[in-house]
Formats: C-alpha cells, sequence, structure tokens
C-alpha cells in the first residue's frame, strides 16, 4: 500500500467506527426505553395488586363489623321482656367503635309504617304522598300480587308510578308485617294517614314517651278517652291495625375508619324469632 493512501484509509476506518458507536449507542437507547417501559408497567401491576387487596381487606372488614352489630342486635331483641316492644329510645342512632373501625348505625321500626302492600282502603293510599290525586296509580297498587319476596322496589312496576312519586312514598311505606302499625313508633304523619283520630294521636304521642312499650294501651284506656275514642281505639287494636310491638328492624351502617367511609349495608331484622336477617345488601 502507498504512503500517499495511508491517510484515507485511517479516515475511513474512523467513519466506520463512529457508525459503529453510533448503532451501538442507538441500541442501547432503545434497550433502556424498553425496560423503562416495562419498569414502569409492573410499578403499574404493583400498584394496582396493593390497590385490589387493600379493598379485598376492607371489604372483609367491614363485613366482620357489621355482621357483629347484627350479631349483637340478636341478644337485645331477647332481653325484651315483650318480643318487639320496642320504642322511639330503643331505635336512637349510635357508633359502634371495634378496633381501627367504627360501625355507624341508624334504626328504623319497619312497623312504623304503612305496609303497602296489604289490602287497604283506597281513602289510605289516597293520603300517602304523591298518590294525593291520583286513584289510577291507587288501584294499579291495590291490585298488585303480594309475595314472600316483594321489596319496595316492586312499586316501581305499576303503571303510572314514577321515580319522582317512589322517593316520596319509599321512606313512609314497608312491606314487612301483616299491616299493624305500631303505636310506640309510628310518626303523626304515619297515625293521620291511616286515618286515627287527631285528639287520640295526640294521647298516644304525650303518654309513650313516659311509659314502657307494653303498657301503652293500659296507659291509653286508663287516660281520660271520651266513649267514641274508647270505642274506637278498641276498633284499631282488635282489627290489627294498630298495636304495640313491631317484627322487623331496619338498620342502616357505615363502617368507617379515619373518617373514611369504607361500606355501607342495609339490613333488616326479625324481632322473634330475635334477629333473623332476612334482608341484607351492600352499597
Amino acid at each position: 500500500m502507498s504512503y500517499f493512501l495511508l491517510p484515507t484509509v485511517v479516515s475511513g476506518l474512523a467513519k466506520a467506527r463512529r457508525r459503529k458507536s453510533g448503532a451501538i449507542l442507538f441500541l442501547a437507547i432503545a434497550a433502556i426505553s424498553v425496560l423503562s417501559i416495562l419498569a414502569v408497567g409492573t410499578a403499574r401491576g404493583v400498584l394496582h395488586e396493593q390497590k385490589l387487596a387493600r379493598r379485598v381487606t376492607e371489604a372483609n372488614v367491614s363485613y366482620y363489623a357489621a355482621s357483629s352489630v347484627a350479631h349483637a342486635m340478636k341478644f337485645i331483641f331477647a332481653s325484651k321482656k315483650t318480643p318487639g316492644a320496642v320504642s322511639l329510645d330503643d331505635l336512637r342512632s349510635c357508633t359502634v367503635a371495634m378496633g381501627n373501625v367504627s360501625v355507624r348505625v341508624r334504626f328504623y321500626d319497619e312497623q312504623g309504617k304503612i305496609n303497602i302492600f296489604v289490602p287497604r282502603s283506597p281513602d289510605v293510599l289516597k293520603r300517602l304522598p304523591g298518590l294525593e290525586f291520583r286513584p289510577k296509580l291507587v288501584k294499579a297498587i291495590q291490585s298488585m300480587p303480594r309475595v314472600p319476596t316483594s321489596v319496595k322496589e316492586d312499586l316501581l312496576l305499576c303503571k303510572g308510578m314514577t321515580f319522582e312519586i317512589y322517593n316520596q312514598l319509599k321512606d313512609r311505606v314497608t312491606v314487612f308485617g301483616l299491616g299493624g302499625v305500631n303505636m310506640n313508633t309510628a310518626s303523626r304523619d304515619t297515625l293521620e294517614m291511616l286515618g286515627v283520630d287527631p285528639e287520640l294521636i295526640s294521647r298516644i304521642i304525650s303518654l309513650r314517651e313516659h311509659i314502657k312499650p307494653e303498657d301503652l294501651v293500659k296507659a291509653l284506656e286508663s287516660s281520660i278517652l271520651s266513649a267514641s275514642e274508647k270505642a274506637a281505639l278498641g276498633l284499631w287494636i282488635g282489627f290489627g291495625r294498630l298495636k304495640i310491638e313491631t317484627g322487623y328492624v331496619s338498620m342502616e351502617m357505615d363502617v368507617v375508619s379515619k373518617e373514611r367511609e369504607l361500606h355501607s349495608y342495609a339490613l333488616v331484622l326479625t324481632t322473634y324469632p330475635p334477629g333473623l336477617i332476612i334482608s341484607w345488601r351492600e352499597h
């Protein structure tokens, strides 16, 4: 090889090395990019699994907390001298602490409401909110079949029923029990919708605040009632439309940890046999 060609050869070799180094650098950058993408994907997968595991743990803790409160109600109902004799005082909201969580509980007497599926006079149904001026809807409700699996939401199947009307009704009615309304827990509005005399309603509300639930009827009979009021009270109780006990209590529970709500539950329990859960819903 001539010496004058040496610079050309050296220059060519240098260019070849630079091209090779550039290719290697490109491959290295590509490999780093791929590894970074894989690392991000793996991290996201790990975070997703951790979040899923936390939710499963919270669901389990919430379920056992709610179950424990419901189980405790069995012993409370069983301790009653008269089964199902509950008062408004018994239905006060409360908070139950359980380790790292607490359960906020609200109680409702299902038989302090009007059973919408028990045959009643159209006059009673017409007094319910949302049904005042809807005779066709009242008739449709009266013709609905009542089955053991009935739920309030079945009302939405009635021709003419809307969500707006249902929302007005849902907190005033129930599907549990044989239709008798508990005088110890029913609101004034509920008793008025039943058609109970206003004077008798005032007497019931006044007396029940100071006596045991099981003593309400005796207290009413011993109070200053007119002959017509005593006769009316006898008819209401005799036909089972008014009573002093309940067979069903509903519970709404929010399981909370550090002021953060984990899960919510809605249960319906029987008072006799005590604490039998017949409805369980999770939110």
